[in-house]
């Protein structure tokens, strides 16, 4: 199973955080995101890791190592997978879909990976907040993956299914995952 923990910052797991007393004034292309992700944040911690309106590496590592003990506890076998912020897991034999979900969703938004997490990545990737659904229909286009002309409100109204591209050959369905990830290609460039 794979999953991308990371929820859009303000998604929920079904807790409502506390309201902050002194929320930051947040600036800059992710400003809203922050301070929506300050609002939602469970923990002390978390908003801290978010006041300065920066997710540090060390910040991120300590939500990644939170989320991962998390969900190792509960028998799941998990790695982080990639740099865009993905997951490989395998539930333990007898633990349905939902269950290993439902984890997910519970690990996520108590170990700040749903907030803190979430932004580093997305920020990690797309650094002034560009229009995903523009970028993404561009990288598509730049790897000869749909036709020209292909663009976001497409995109939007289609996305590309995945089948459709293991049909054509494998290496499509990979530079699609890689364009999904890295639409910029600011990832790859920092490997």
């Amino acid at each position: 199973m794979s999953s991308c923990a990371s929820m859009p910052p303000g998604s929920s797991a079904g807790q409502q955080p506390r309201e902050p007393i002194n929320e930051p004034k947040f600036e800059g292309p992710w400003a809203a995101e922050f301070e929506d992700a300050y609002r939602t944040a469970l923990s002390e911690d978390h908003r801290r890791a978010l006041a300065d309106g920066v997710v540090s590496e060390a910040e991120f590592a300590e939500v990644q190592n939170d989320f991962l003990e998390c969900m190792r506890a509960t028998g799941i076998s998990i790695t982080a997978d990639n740099p865009g912020g993905g997951y490989d897991y395998t539930v333990p034999a007898g633990m349905g879909g939902d269950t290993s979900q439902e984890i997910d969703i519970r690990c996520a938004h108590e170990s700040g990976e749903s907030t803190v997490g979430a932004l580093y990545h997305a920020i990690g990737k797309n650094p002034e907040n560009l229009d995903e659904a523009k970028i993404l229909a561009q990288c598509l286009v730049d790897r000869g993956l749909v036709e020209k002309g292909y663009n976001a409100a497409r995109y939007n109204s289609q996305p590309v299914v995945y089948d459709d591209l293991i049909d054509q050959n494998i290496d499509n369905f990979k530079r699609t995952d890689e364009c999904i990830q890295d639409p910029l290609g600011i990832l790859a460039a920092r490997e």
